[in-house]
């Protein structure tokens, strides 16, 4: 066990995970750093979480919160609002923290940091390890400063919610962060100005297991194009803060300002007929076809499937390009 060191406190957030909730909060309480609070946000869930919540906030384990829905950004305001630690880590309900992940970001931590991240693990519904991690192992994670690479492609190699810490100063911040932006993928926001305000520090063991549980809704081309329309607008909302931020502090945005990711994505919409983007084939192909070849933190597998798909964005036949793009 680890006894010494600053309080850290886990918040973990939750809508209607009850099912997965109990490991989340299990996998919190038995880590090897002792110096630790628990928070359980509850979003307004009408599963059995709180019934769950409840069981260990009798027993004093845990601190509840309750909340009418709002949103992922919103629990993550409403679970720092209660928590004390000086460094927080948030933690996805149906996600789970493996036992020496604490004790990995404290003896990483150093005064003066935005965030430590580290790997997760993909597993299933029922923890079985799937084989692939988030990100990939094959790409180094970067430590120190990652502003340039958010001013020219908008992010930089990083796991999603469960497997980053943050200091409070930052938090305090940052914090609270817009609600209706951020109502999904609010770990965005936070990693977006992680990177832009503080050197970050990663540590290649990883910290949580991320459960892909299936209840995905890829089910019809329409619903395929909902959630494409989303993912498009917390774009817009990640890159407009990188733009309020380098406006502020003098920094300039570099060509293409852009992951191929991001201009994949616009690329499907668009062959859906989302009218969110504007931009024409040739643009999205050209500029998705720059990033593949140059963001440096790429796979060279990804980067060859990136590329075959950009130039299928600029040269298929636009009666086409649903049926091979989607």
């Amino acid at each position: 066990m680890v006894r010494e060191g600053p309080l850290v406190s886990i918040v973990i957030n939750n809508y209607n995970y009850g099912q997965y909730l109990r490991d989340a909060i299990e996998s919190a309480l038995n880590q090897s750093y002792t110096n630790l609070e628990v928070v359980v946000v509850d979003d307004g869930s009408t599963d059995n979480s709180r019934d769950v919540i409840e069981e260990y906030a009798f027993s004093g384990k845990i601190v509840p919160v309750y909340k009418e829905n709002g949103g992922q950004a919103s629990a993550f305001n409403a679970g720092f609002r209660a928590s004390k630690g000086q460094v927080v880590l948030f933690l996805d309900a149906d996600d789970v923290l493996l036992p020496q992940a604490v004790a990995q970001v404290m003896a990483a931590w150093r005064p003066g940091i935005t965030t430590v991240q580290g790997r997760v693990e993909v597993v299933d519904a029922i923890l079985k390890p799937l084989g692939y991690s988030y990100p990939e192992k094959e790409v180094p994670l970067p430590s120190g400063s990652v502003r340039e690479y958010l001013l020219r492609w908008r992010m930089y190699p990083s796991p999603p919610t469960s497997g980053n810490a943050f200091s409070r100063e930052f938090l305090s911040a940052v914090l609270p962060m817009p609600e209706e932006c951020w109502r999904i993928s609010a770990d965005s926001y936070l990693l977006t100005l992680a990177g832009l305000r503080g050197p970050i520090v990663s540590v290649e063991e990883p910290f949580a297991l991320y459960r892909v549980h299936g209840k995905n809704a890829w089910a019809t081309l329409n619903v395929v194009r909902e959630w494409l329309e989303k993912e498009i607008r917390i774009g817009e909302c990640q890159k407009g803060i990188i733009l309020r931020e380098a406006a502020k502090r003098g920094w300039t945005p570099r060509y293409p300002f852009g992951h191929a990711h991001g201009y994949k994505i616009e690329a499907l919409a668009k062959a859906l007929g989302s009218d969110l983007v504007r931009t024409g084939y040739a643009k999205l192909g050209l500029d998705g076809l720059a990033a593949s070849l140059t963001w440096p933190y790429l796979p060279l597998r990804k980067r060859f499937r990136q590329a075959v798909f950009f130039l299928l964005v600029l040269f298929l036949p636009p009666g086409l390009r649903t049926r091979w793009l989607i």
